[in-house]
């Protein structure tokens, strides 16, 4: 019946989204289960905080009427992911222009970020000529996807209600949400680790293998060989013989190298977000929307780059330890899901205070 329907269409993204954050991660991406999992776990800990409730992403967001929002968000991250992992293939940009028709059909912010967010791909990429063809080919076909709903759109935009109402931040708990302190904190000592500490063995930074791996366009554009879905790599002699220490920060630099655009790409969307969030008012746009992009955009940073650490450990751990690792960090998981449980306040209430009008 339609009432069955809308319940479960307006929260179907938000319910999703650490799964998707989980597939798209893990299949598209090439990331660890481990690293995959910690982004999941910060989408998680994004979508259940309470300290805004209109903003957009968040579940009492979508509670309070912002159910497009989400799916402009799912499919924003989606879209850009596609582009990471397929460029500059055809198969990229067309599937690249048709989940961006889909997040502006969504949602109009959404449309924004990830249209201007694509900029980032320059700063990836040496090539700037095979950025710009492919970034001009994949905006073009979705603008004409798009073209039968935005021509209305921009030709009846005098006749609708103005969205431009500035926020003002009255408590710095709306711009880092008390849920994704301990992913700040996990995102926060991987980076640290990686900054910071050095190893002395001098170990190749690329020691390693993993069965979806995705190359740091810095260095280069092209894809390296695989070979039973493993990259081909040269393992240096003292690398079993090295202390653990010195094999576990050689380990962790060599996932985070290997998975360096993505990450990077997560912090320059935020930056773009960020922008679009001081230049929102002078713009004529509303600021609230675009900053649950950065949040989004930095939770998975952290998520990830913490999960490729506790990947790093468990790769450097003897076989007898290896099963105490994964009970530790499933601890952890759990911890950190405990800690967003009890933060969760008003969902609950608010979700079936929703529901209560309508009829099964």
């Amino acid at each position: 019946s339609m009432p069955v329907a809308f319940k479960l269409g307006y929260c179907a993204a938000a319910i999703v989204l650490p799964a998707v954050v989980f597939g798209v991660g893990h299949r598209l991406l090439g990331l660890p289960r481990t690293a995959a999992l910690g982004g999941a776990l910060a989408a998680m800990a994004f979508l259940l905080h309470e300290d805004n409730t209109i903003w957009g992403g968040n579940l009492l967001s979508v509670l309070s009427g912002e159910f497009a929002y989400s799916y402009g968000l799912l499919l924003a991250f989606v879209t850009g992911a596609v582009w990471l992992r397929g460029f500059p293939s055809r198969s990229a940009w067309l599937g690249g222009a048709v989940l961006e028709a889909l997040t502006g059909f969504s949602h109009g912010y959404a449309l924004l970020f990830v249209g201007f967010s694509s900029a980032v791909l320059f700063v990836l990429y040496r090539d700037w000529r095979a950025v710009l063809r492919f970034l001009t080919l994949t905006h073009a076909l979705s603008f004409f996807l798009l073209a039968g709903w935005l021509w209305p759109l921009l030709e009846m935009h005098g006749l609708t209600i103005p969205n431009d109402y500035p926020h003002n931040v009255e408590d710095w708990h709306e711009v880092f949400p008390r849920t994704l302190w301990p992913v700040a904190v996990a995102g926060l000592t991987a980076a640290a680790c990686l900054l910071f500490l050095r190893s002395r063995s001098g170990l190749p930074a690329a020691t390693y293998r993993n069965d979806g791996y995705f190359p740091s366009p810095l260095i280069a554009v092209g894809k390296p060989r695989l070979r039973g879905g493993f990259q081909e790599v040269t393992v240096d002699r003292g690398w079993e013989t090295a202390p653990t220490s010195q094999r576990l920060w050689s380990r962790f630099r060599a996932l985070a190298h290997a998975h360096s655009a993505l990450l990077l790409y997560c912090a320059g969307s935020a930056l773009v977000a960020l922008l679009g969030w001081f230049s929102a008012e002078r713009l004529g746009l509303a600021n609230i929307r675009f900053f649950p992009f950065v949040l989004f955009m930095l939770s998975l940073a952290s998520g990830w780059l913490a999960g490729l650490l506790a990947q790093a450990m468990l790769d450097v751990l003897p076989n007898r330890l290896r099963w105490s690792g994964v009970l530790l960090l499933l601890a952890l998981s759990v911890a950190g899901y405990g800690w967003l449980r009890s933060d969760a306040e008003k969902a609950p209430q608010w979700a079936l205070w929703n529901h209560a009008g309508l009829e099964v």
